[in-house]
Protein backbone atom coordinates (compact mmCIF):
# COMPACT_ATOMS: atom_id res chain seq x y z
CA UNK A 1 0.00 0.00 0.00
CA UNK A 2 2.70 2.10 0.34
CA UNK A 3 4.85 1.57 -2.31
CA UNK A 4 1.39 2.03 -5.14
CA UNK A 5 1.38 5.66 -5.07
CA UNK A 6 4.89 5.27 -6.55
CA UNK A 7 4.68 2.32 -9.09
CA UNK A 8 6.77 2.99 -11.84
CA UNK A 9 8.27 5.55 -11.25
CA UNK A 10 12.18 6.02 -10.06
CA UNK A 11 11.64 7.14 -6.09
CA UNK A 12 13.06 9.77 -4.53
CA UNK A 13 14.07 10.69 -0.75
CA UNK A 14 11.32 12.77 -1.01
CA UNK A 15 9.00 9.71 -1.20
CA UNK A 16 10.64 8.17 1.35
CA UNK A 17 10.11 10.90 3.60
CA UNK A 18 6.00 10.68 3.10
CA UNK A 19 6.14 6.92 3.56
CA UNK A 20 7.73 7.82 6.64
CA UNK A 21 5.33 10.12 7.92
CA UNK A 22 2.17 7.76 7.25
CA UNK A 23 3.35 3.85 7.57
CA UNK A 24 2.27 4.23 11.38
CA UNK A 25 -1.17 5.95 10.12
CA UNK A 26 -1.46 3.11 7.19
CA UNK A 27 -0.58 0.57 9.43
CA UNK A 28 -3.32 1.19 12.03
CA UNK A 29 -5.88 1.46 9.04
CA UNK A 30 -4.89 -2.15 7.86
CA UNK A 31 -5.67 -3.34 11.40
CA UNK A 32 -8.96 -2.27 11.68
CA UNK A 33 -9.70 -3.86 8.02
CA UNK A 34 -8.16 -7.16 9.60
CA UNK A 35 -10.21 -6.63 13.02
CA UNK A 36 -13.44 -4.97 11.16
CA UNK A 37 -13.21 -1.25 12.33
CA UNK A 38 -11.77 -2.56 16.10
CA UNK A 39 -8.83 -0.67 17.28
CA UNK A 40 -8.17 -2.56 20.37
CA UNK A 41 -4.79 -4.03 20.66
CA UNK A 42 -4.00 -5.39 23.55
CA UNK A 43 -1.33 -9.09 24.83
CA UNK A 44 0.00 -10.63 21.17
CA UNK A 45 -1.76 -8.33 19.17
CA UNK A 46 -0.29 -4.92 20.62
CA UNK A 47 3.49 -6.84 20.15
CA UNK A 48 2.92 -8.09 16.82
CA UNK A 49 1.75 -4.30 15.88
CA UNK A 50 4.47 -2.94 17.69
CA UNK A 51 6.51 -4.87 16.14
CA UNK A 52 5.45 -4.86 12.29
CA UNK A 53 6.02 -1.07 13.19
CA UNK A 54 9.11 -1.32 13.81
CA UNK A 55 9.86 -3.28 11.04
CA UNK A 56 8.42 -0.87 8.16
CA UNK A 57 10.31 1.69 9.69
CA UNK A 58 13.67 0.02 9.78
CA UNK A 59 13.22 -1.17 6.32
CA UNK A 60 11.99 1.90 4.88
CA UNK A 61 14.91 3.58 6.38
CA UNK A 62 17.40 1.29 5.05
CA UNK A 63 16.00 1.80 1.46
CA UNK A 64 16.05 5.14 1.84
CA UNK A 65 19.78 5.22 3.19
CA UNK A 66 20.54 3.13 -0.40
CA UNK A 67 18.95 5.85 -1.97
CA UNK A 68 20.72 8.77 -0.26
CA UNK A 69 24.24 6.82 -2.03
CA UNK A 70 23.39 6.96 -5.71
CA UNK A 71 20.79 3.79 -5.98
CA UNK A 72 17.92 3.67 -8.43
CA UNK A 73 14.54 1.89 -7.38
CA UNK A 74 11.90 1.94 -9.67
CA UNK A 75 9.09 -1.00 -8.01
CA UNK A 76 7.42 -2.37 -11.29
CA UNK A 77 4.71 -4.46 -10.16
CA UNK A 78 3.11 -5.21 -6.64
CA UNK A 79 1.72 -8.39 -5.32
CA UNK A 80 1.10 -9.38 -9.13
CA UNK A 81 -1.12 -12.90 -9.05
CA UNK A 82 -0.39 -15.80 -12.14
CA UNK A 83 -1.67 -18.62 -13.75
CA UNK A 84 1.06 -19.98 -15.97
CA UNK A 85 0.21 -23.86 -17.73
CA UNK A 86 3.14 -25.59 -18.46
CA UNK A 87 3.39 -28.80 -20.49
CA UNK A 88 4.92 -31.60 -19.11
CA UNK A 89 6.03 -34.44 -21.38
CA UNK A 90 4.94 -37.42 -19.60
CA UNK A 91 2.01 -36.19 -18.10
CA UNK A 92 -1.15 -36.09 -20.00
CA UNK A 93 -3.13 -33.68 -17.87
CA UNK A 94 -3.24 -29.66 -17.61
CA UNK A 95 -1.14 -28.65 -15.27
CA UNK A 96 -0.90 -24.87 -14.24
CA UNK A 97 1.52 -22.67 -11.76
CA UNK A 98 -0.26 -20.09 -9.58
CA UNK A 99 0.68 -17.69 -7.39
CA UNK A 100 1.67 -14.31 -6.41
CA UNK A 101 4.91 -12.55 -6.63
CA UNK A 102 5.56 -9.80 -3.89
CA UNK A 103 7.19 -7.35 -5.69
CA UNK A 104 9.08 -7.13 -8.78
CA UNK A 105 11.45 -4.03 -9.29
CA UNK A 106 14.53 -2.37 -10.96
CA UNK A 107 17.34 -1.80 -8.72
CA UNK A 108 20.08 0.28 -10.89
CA UNK A 109 20.15 -1.75 -14.33
CA UNK A 110 18.98 -4.82 -12.80
CA UNK A 111 15.11 -6.35 -12.34
CA UNK A 112 14.49 -8.13 -9.49
CA UNK A 113 11.76 -11.00 -8.85
CA UNK A 114 11.73 -10.02 -5.22
CA UNK A 115 9.77 -12.14 -2.10
CA UNK A 116 9.08 -10.97 1.36
CA UNK A 117 9.84 -13.82 4.41
CA UNK A 118 9.25 -12.87 8.00
CA UNK A 119 11.57 -15.17 9.06
CA UNK A 120 15.18 -15.25 9.23
CA UNK A 121 16.87 -16.27 5.55
CA UNK A 122 20.59 -17.03 5.08
CA UNK A 123 22.52 -16.22 2.06
CA UNK A 124 23.34 -20.13 2.36
CA UNK A 125 19.35 -20.80 1.55
CA UNK A 126 19.28 -19.01 -1.71
CA UNK A 127 22.77 -20.96 -2.56
CA UNK A 128 23.23 -23.89 -4.67
CA UNK A 129 26.18 -26.17 -5.15
CA UNK A 130 23.86 -28.40 -7.37
CA UNK A 131 20.27 -27.89 -8.73
CA UNK A 132 18.97 -31.38 -6.96
CA UNK A 133 19.19 -29.10 -3.77
CA UNK A 134 16.11 -28.04 -4.73
CA UNK A 135 14.23 -30.97 -4.01
CA UNK A 136 16.65 -32.73 -1.36
CA UNK A 137 16.93 -29.49 0.91
CA UNK A 138 13.62 -28.10 2.72
CA UNK A 139 16.02 -25.20 3.87
CA UNK A 140 16.29 -24.43 -0.23
CA UNK A 141 12.53 -23.78 -0.56
CA UNK A 142 12.31 -20.17 -0.61
CA UNK A 143 14.86 -20.37 -3.10
CA UNK A 144 12.93 -22.71 -5.28
CA UNK A 145 9.92 -20.33 -4.81
CA UNK A 146 11.73 -17.21 -6.32
CA UNK A 147 13.10 -19.59 -8.79
CA UNK A 148 9.96 -20.29 -10.30
CA UNK A 149 8.71 -16.94 -10.16
CA UNK A 150 11.79 -16.17 -12.15
CA UNK A 151 10.19 -18.78 -14.60
CA UNK A 152 6.99 -17.68 -15.16
CA UNK A 153 8.16 -14.01 -16.02
CA UNK A 154 11.22 -14.82 -17.63
CA UNK A 155 10.11 -14.11 -21.23
CA UNK A 156 8.45 -10.60 -19.78
CA UNK A 157 12.06 -9.89 -19.16
CA UNK A 158 13.94 -11.19 -21.56
CA UNK A 159 15.25 -8.25 -22.90
CA UNK A 160 17.19 -7.59 -19.57
CA UNK A 161 20.67 -7.98 -19.41
CA UNK A 162 20.59 -8.86 -15.69
CA UNK A 163 17.68 -10.46 -14.17
CA UNK A 164 17.88 -11.52 -10.83
CA UNK A 165 15.42 -13.57 -7.92
CA UNK A 166 16.02 -13.83 -4.41
CA UNK A 167 14.64 -12.60 -1.00
CA UNK A 168 14.07 -9.31 1.26
CA UNK A 169 13.87 -11.13 4.98
CA UNK A 170 12.53 -8.65 7.40
CA UNK A 171 14.05 -10.58 10.37
CA UNK A 172 17.64 -9.62 8.90
CA UNK A 173 18.51 -6.48 10.77
CA UNK A 174 19.91 -5.45 7.13
CA UNK A 175 16.57 -6.01 4.94
CA UNK A 176 19.24 -6.60 2.56
CA UNK A 177 18.29 -8.28 -1.23
CA UNK A 178 19.99 -12.05 -1.01
CA UNK A 179 19.82 -12.80 -4.81
CA UNK A 180 19.97 -16.46 -5.89
CA UNK A 181 24.11 -17.65 -6.19
CA UNK A 182 25.78 -20.07 -7.28
CA UNK A 183 28.51 -22.39 -4.70
CA UNK A 184 32.42 -22.30 -5.99
CA UNK A 185 34.25 -24.28 -3.26
CA UNK A 186 33.47 -25.20 0.26
CA UNK A 187 32.43 -21.48 0.47
CA UNK A 188 32.59 -18.64 -1.74
CA UNK A 189 28.82 -18.02 -3.05
CA UNK A 190 28.63 -16.30 -6.60
CA UNK A 191 25.63 -13.94 -7.54
CA UNK A 192 25.01 -14.61 -11.32
CA UNK A 193 22.20 -13.26 -13.16
CA UNK A 194 19.34 -15.81 -14.31
CA UNK A 195 19.88 -17.40 -18.06
CA UNK A 196 18.65 -19.98 -20.44
CA UNK A 197 20.82 -22.17 -18.95
CA UNK A 198 19.03 -21.89 -15.44
CA UNK A 199 16.01 -21.95 -16.23
CA UNK A 200 16.35 -25.19 -18.28
CA UNK A 201 18.38 -26.87 -15.07
CA UNK A 202 15.15 -25.39 -12.91
CA UNK A 203 12.35 -26.69 -15.44
CA UNK A 204 14.12 -30.20 -15.08
CA UNK A 205 14.22 -30.32 -11.35
CA UNK A 206 10.21 -29.32 -11.91
CA UNK A 207 9.56 -31.57 -13.87
CA UNK A 208 10.74 -34.06 -11.94
CA UNK A 209 9.04 -33.01 -8.51
CA UNK A 210 5.89 -32.78 -10.83
CA UNK A 211 6.31 -36.56 -12.18
CA UNK A 212 6.95 -37.47 -8.45
CA UNK A 213 3.47 -35.81 -7.20
CA UNK A 214 1.32 -37.36 -9.80
CA UNK A 215 3.33 -41.27 -9.34
CA UNK A 216 0.09 -42.96 -7.59
CA UNK A 217 2.85 -45.09 -6.24
CA UNK A 218 5.11 -42.43 -4.42
CA UNK A 219 3.99 -41.24 -1.07
CA UNK A 220 3.85 -38.24 0.34
CA UNK A 221 6.46 -37.57 3.00
CA UNK A 222 6.87 -34.72 5.27
CA UNK A 223 10.24 -33.18 5.05
CA UNK A 224 10.57 -31.69 8.75
CA UNK A 225 13.61 -28.72 8.38
CA UNK A 226 16.82 -29.76 9.67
Amino acid sequence: SLYKPYLNQELTLNDYEQMLDSYSTLLSQEYKCVYHGNEERSGANYIVFELAKALIKNFLTTEKELIAKGNRLKILALEEKFTVPIAHPELNCPIHLKGMVDRIDQWNDTIRIVDYKTGTVKPADLSLSEWEELRTQPKKSPLFQVLLYAYVFKDRFSDSSNFQAGVISFRNFDNKFLPFSLKQGKSKMVTVPLETPHFTALEKQLFSLLSEIFDRNSPFINSPPD
